[in-house]
Parts: structure tokens; C-alpha cells; sequence
């Protein structure tokens, strides 16, 4: 309880903030006198850390960036830290924030009551108990209730995740500006379709100087309307069949070998060099596949 006739005090000035450098750690002294000049004999001391740089959060899964893709989506994950030169004295990020938006609707992912997309704007945040949101050791986590694939998070669509990350300044902590740090990202989870042209399947040759063909990605080759995590690489494997052996690039062996090929921006893929010695009458099996920078490969290839 307060003894009788004390009263509170404060400072406030412009002027003081002005000269307060973020990070950097200040010794506050407090002292009074009476209406004779006394001074008190005991200070009031207090040490506080000024702080008004907001930190920044990262999302590396789905990756930061501009349609960017992935072939699942069992979580959303990343990094924090505060914004500071050497030698500053910060807090910590103590919570994140995260919206994930569907841009065929711009609906966004609400995780409660089973999960679902809605109209209205939806903010994931590890300060509301969410189970499965985890930000410890500079990283932060969702892992519950996100959208399942294929029925709520469709094949060829795109979605947008943004986050904001706040530290633990004592009176107000200082948030980062939503749409820092941005991830639009294409759910992809079909393998691309490889085309051999030459050599045409069943034919003969007298000479073969190189092996092309075509390739595409799905979904945007069965569905205009929708977009493809585009091609990450086409490859062959060439086996000689009178002795069933692998070319490596250099020599025949027994161990199954996938050789890389050239592709271009046109949808057409070859390889020209390093081809084997072609042998009279010798039947050859050339198999080509592609797989996507989702990660998705080709199983059913082109012969």
C-alpha cells in the first residue's frame, strides 16, 4: 500500500526518444527533493534496453519467393530473428503470425473446427493456443489442420503465405509489416508426360547422331486453367538388349544409368553427345524421363 502523500510522476518528451538509439541498453536514475531543497538520499535505479526495430520472420517451407512450388503441404515452417548490428542488445521473437490465402477466391485457410477456407481474412497465431504451432530457437512451425490435398488443396492452384513476427518488448512488442515476407507458391502434385521423336519407336537407322524429344507439365497440359511447377529436367537411359547392359556416358555395364539431356524453353529436350558407338544390327531400348521442381517424376516413360 502506498504510504500517505506520495504521488506518481512521469516524463514525457520527444526530445528524450530522439536521442534513444534502438538496441542499445540505457541506466534510468530517479531522484526528488522537497520544498527546502532536500534531496533524496536513496536513487531509483532502473536499466532498460530501448528497442523499436521490428524483427523478421522467413518461411522456408513453403520456400520465400514468387511462385515457388511444392508437392505437399503437411506443414508450414521458417525462420525469425530480430533485426539488429553487432553489438546491439535485442529481445527475442516470441510470436508469429501467418495468413495462407487461396488466389483462385482469395479466400483464406481457417485450421478450427476441422479446417476450411472463408471469405474473410484468417490469422494463424501461435499466441491463441493453436495446437501444432511451434516458435522456439529461432524457427516456427504449423503443422495441424492445413489443407488437405486434392480436395482443399487443388492440383494446379496457387496460394499465397505471408507471416509477421513480433519480439517481446515489454510495453508494446514491435510487429513486422505484413507482405515482408511473402511466399506464392503452386501446389503441383502431377509428374510431367516425356515424348521420344527420335529415334521413332520400332524403326532402323544407319546412323544416329543424337537423341531428342518433347516434354510438358502437368496439369497445364490436360487443363489450360491451371499452372505447372514447370520442368526441373529430362533424362534417358540407353540399354544395348543382346547383352543387357547400360550406357554411362562412356562405357557399357551392368548397372542401370540415367543420362542428363539439354532442354530448351520450347518444350524439347536432347542429347547429342557422349552417345554410344552404334553397333550393326544391335537392338537398343532408349527410355526418357522428365520430373518437375516439385519434385514430381515421371513413372510412366516414353520409349
Amino acid at each position: 500500500k502506498p504510504l500517505s502523500g506520495w504521488t506518481s510522476w512521469n516524463v514525457s518528451s520527444s526530445a528524450l526518444t530522439n536521442d534513444l538509439i534502438s538496441g542499445k541498453q540505457y541506466q534510468i536514475i530517479a531522484r526528488s527533493s522537497d520544498s527546502s531543497g532536500n534531496w533524496s538520499q536513496t536513487y531509483s535505479t532502473r536499466t532498460a534496453v530501448y528497442d523499436t526495430t521490428t524483427p523478421l520472420s522467413v518461411s522456408t517451407w513453403p520456400a520465400q519467393g514468387y511462385l515457388t512450388s511444392v508437392n505437399f503441404l503437411n506443414l508450414i515452417s521458417g525462420t525469425m530473428a530480430e533485426r539488429a548490428s553487432p553489438g546491439d542488445n535485442v529481445g527475442v521473437v516470441s510470436r508469429i503470425q501467418a495468413r495462407l490465402q487461396r488466389l483462385t477466391d482469395n479466400w483464406y485457410w481457417n485450421p478450427l473446427g476441422g479446417g476450411n477456407w472463408q471469405s474473410g481474412e484468417y490469422t494463424i497465431d501461435s499466441n491463441n493456443n493453436q495446437i501444432g504451432f511451434s516458435v522456439a530457437g529461432g524457427t516456427w512451425s504449423f503443422t495441424t489442420t492445413l489443407p488437405v490435398m486434392h480436395s482443399k488443396l487443388i492440383n494446379g492452384n496457387t496460394y499465397y503465405l505471408t507471416t509477421s513476427a513480433f519480439d517481446d518488448a515489454d510495453d508494446a512488442p514491435n510487429q513486422e509489416t505484413w507482405g515482408v515476407s511473402v511466399s506464392s507458391f503452386v501446389f503441383d502434385s502431377s509428374a510431367p508426360v516425356t515424348a521420344l521423336t527420335i529415334p521413332v519407336h520400332g524403326s532402323t537407322y544407319s546412323a544416329l547422331s543424337g537423341i531428342s524429344g518433347t516434354m510438358e507439365d502437368e496439369p497445364t497440359l490436360t487443363d489450360a486453367t491451371k499452372l505447372s511447377a514447370g520442368i526441373d529436367r529430362v533424362e534417358l537411359t540407353i540399354q544395348r538388349m543382346s547383352k543387357g547392359e547400360y550406357w554411362s556416358g562412356g562405357s557399357w555395364g551392368g548397372s542401370q544409368v540415367w543420362l542428363s539431356t539439354t532442354a530448351s524453353g520450347s518444350g524439347t529436350w536432347e542429347r547429342t553427345s557422349s552417345l554410344p558407338t552404334w553397333e550393326h544390327n544391335v537392338t537398343y531400348w532408349i527410355v526418357a524421363r522428365s520430373s518437375d521442381r516439385a519434385k514430381n517424376l515421371e513413372s510412366s516413360f516414353s520409349v
